[in-house]
Parts: structure tokens; C-alpha cells; sequence
């Protein structure tokens, strides 16, 4: 609690500073907007005291319980998403396949080579990350692990969507020569550009490394990285293969820029991996398994 409280000093002295325009005339912060800024931080600091070991919660305020937004010139504090009541909280992930919708950290399978990963999602979760990259070959548990965050970060009232990057592409490249395919592409381009939680999944996975793409995609991460957008993105490629692929640099100096260090799923394909009955066939037959 007494972390929080450290917090209490510069929100009021953010609250007194007031924006200015035109000859400096300051524009106005009404006392019911400061009462209930400060309302709405008593009540959250409460909350977090009875917590032992409290993590960060909400990423759009940082647990503090409000914002500041403008409107019309106006500087105003509203109170944020995560105050509101739980069934007015958006719990929306577009797009999310199927196989993923019951996701979520706690029934991750965490292996020796995966740690490191789930260590980095945890970070993501409690917003010291705001991007990702993860790679690794085919089946090593990446779509999952990023849909996991999506999911998590839902529950917490924070939107999202899961896009295939090839799917993003053909999308766009069908939309030039026929019109039913606009809406369509319109719809996913403008989740890809605009949401605030987003998974680019399985990027120069099935896609051409053409000029077109190249494109759409250095737009897309340009996007969200400045307006800072929180962005996941998995691959079966390293930066610098991705470099290879793409015959450029622009999107891995793009995805090194934000993301920093990339996290490397390894271990065994997960898809391949044998069940325990076919375990007890392979030891009746006198062969050895062995863990990776």
C-alpha cells in the first residue's frame, strides 16, 4: 500500500497542472472531476491493501481507477474501464480460433524449454512487456501461449483479436480485384491497426515475401508501435531469418525496436507428441522414449 500512496502526490499535482492554449488562458478542471479522481484512487488503494502480493491490473491506468481524457478542450478525469461493473466490461476477443477460446495461463503445459516463454507472458500480463515476438518451429505451443494473453487480458476488460498475418494478406490481396472481399478485408485491417490488445500469428508463415506485403506489414507494426498498441507476434523464424524472407530489414528492425529481447519456444512438437497409450505401445516394443 504504501507504493500506491507514493503514487497519491504526483496524480494531485497532475490534476493542478493544467493544460493551456491560445494566451494562456488555463482550460478548466472542474472540483467534482478532481473529488472523484481522488474518490476513485482511495477506493482502489483500499482494494490493493488487502492484497499481499498485488500486481498491476489494469494496464490503460496503471490500478489507478481513472484517466484523463479531452474533450471539446476540456481536460477531464473519467473514471476507467476497469472501474466500471463487470458485466458493462468488454470481454471480446475478435477472431479467436476455436481450439483456443478456454486458454489461459494456468492450463499452459510448461516445459523445461518453455519456461523462460511463460515467464515473459506473465510480464506481458502485468504490463513490464508491452510486446512480444515469439518463434520457434512448428507445434511448440506459440499461437496457444499468445492466445493464453488475449484471453487473460479480456477477462481483465481489455479487448483484443487473434489475426493470421497470410490470411491479412490474401484478404488485401483479394479486395483489389473483387469487391466482396472489401468488408471483409476492411474488417480485419482495421482490428489489426486499431485494437489494443493484438496477436499477429504465424507472420511470414504462408505469405509470399513480395513487395505488397512487406508494406501492409511494415504499416501495420508502425501503427501500433507508435501508438503504442500492445502487440504480440509469433513466428517460425527468427529476426533474422525473417530479414531473409522478406529480402529486408525493415520489419525485424521494427520488431527488435519494440519487443527488445525475443523469447524462443523450444522443446518438441506438441501436436506430434505422443499420447500415453501410444507411450505403453512404444515400451511394449522394447523402445525408448525421451523427454525434450
Amino acid at each position: 500500500m504504501s507504493d500506491d500512496l507514493t503514487k497519491l502526490g504526483p496524480l494531485l499535482k497532475e490534476i493542478q497542472q493544467r493544460s493551456h492554449r491560445g494566451r494562456g488562458r488555463p482550460l478548466p478542471l472542474s472540483a467534482g472531476d478532481v473529488r472523484a479522481a481522488i474518490e476513485a484512487f482511495r477506493v482502489n488503494i483500499g482494494e490493493r491493501a488487502l492484497d499481499p502480493d498485488p500486481v498491476t491490473r489494469c494496464i490503460r491506468c496503471q490500478d489507478v481507477g481513472f484517466t484523463f481524457v479531452h474533450e471539446k478542450g476540456v481536460r477531464r478525469a473519467r473514471a476507467c474501464v476497469c472501474r466500471l461493473e463487470p458485466a458493462t466490461m468488454p470481454r471480446t476477443v475478435f477472431d479467436l480460433p476455436g481450439e483456443f477460446k478456454d486458454a489461459r495461463l494456468a492450463n499452459y503445459t510448461q516445459r523445461f524449454k518453455n519456461a523462460h516463454a511463460i515467464n515473459a507472458a506473465r510480464q506481458w500480463i502485468n504490463g513490464e512487456r508491452s510486446h512480444l515476438y515469439l518463434f520457434g518451429d512448428t507445434g511448440r505451443g506459440k499461437s496457444r501461449l499468445a492466445a493464453s494473453l488475449l484471453n487473460e487480458a479480456a477477462e481483465r476488460g481489455i479487448p483484443g483479436a487473434f489475426i493470421r498475418v497470410p490470411w491479412l494478406i490474401l484478404l488485401q490481396l483479394r479486395a483489389i480485384d473483387d469487391a466482396r472481399w472489401r468488408a471483409d478485408a476492411n474488417d480485419v485491417m482495421e482490428r489489426a491497426l486499431k485494437t489494443t490488445n493484438v496477436v499477429l500469428d504465424d507472420m511470414a508463415g504462408g505469405e509470399k515475401g513480395s513487395d505488397h506485403s512487406r508494406g501492409l506489414l511494415v504499416t501495420v507494426l508502425d501503427r501500433r508501435f507508435d501508438r503504442q498498441l500492445r502487440t504480440i507476434i509469433t513466428s517460425n523464424l527468427s529476426l533474422q531469418q525473417l530479414s531473409e524472407f522478406y529480402s529486408d530489414n525493415r520489419i525485424s528492425s521494427r520488431i527488435a525496436g519494440a519487443c527488445g529481447e525475443t523469447i524462443e519456444l523450444g522443446g518438441i512438437d506438441g501436436r506430434l507428441e505422443p499420447r500415453p497409450s501410444a507411450r505403453a505401445n512404444v515400451r511394449r516394443r522394447g523402445m525408448r522414449l525421451v523427454d525434450q
